[in-house]
């Protein structure tokens, strides 16, 4: 039974450790769904659509801050994709410097640069989830 890339997000969110439920997770990917995890980033990261024409796995390397390799690189983005659908709306009620902060812990935690960790936030669920609708594992 194939599952979306949003069941397989909220399974993360319920795991007891996200990051390393995402590696395993990632492990079973195949090249198409790892290429449609990297867009979704990109498309996060840039939302002007600079990055087009260029090598999507290149593309993919500069939005990171903290260098990863393979399914640790998509293990990471599958994290920073529940921080955003799961997590988001609680920002809300936080002072500023607390969500900054929450927002750097999440950067720090993914390896993602601070740019697109926000960006992905402002999001949100609403707007990421079409965007995951296309990728089936």
């Amino acid at each position: 039974m194939s599952k979306t890339m949003q069941e397989i997000i909220d399974q993360v969110w319920q795991s007891a450790n996200a990051y390393d439920s995402a590696l395993a997770i990632c492990e079973r990917l195949d090249p198409g769904q790892q290429e449609a995890l990297r867009k979704v980033l990109i498309r996060i990261a840039d939302p002007a659509g600079h990055h087009k024409g260029s090598d999507l796995k290149e593309a993919t390397k500069e939005v990171f801050v903290k260098p990863k390799q393979g399914n640790e690189e998509l293990a990471s983005i599958v994290t920073l994709l529940m921080f955003a659908i799961h997590h988001s709306d609680g920002l809300v009620d936080l002072p500023l410097s607390m969500r900054e902060a929450r927002l750097k812990d999440w950067a720090n935690e993914t390896g993602i640069g601070i740019k697109a960790v926000r960006e992905a936030i402002i999001l949100g669920p609403y707007k990421l989830k079409p965007l995951l609708k296309s990728i089936v594992i």
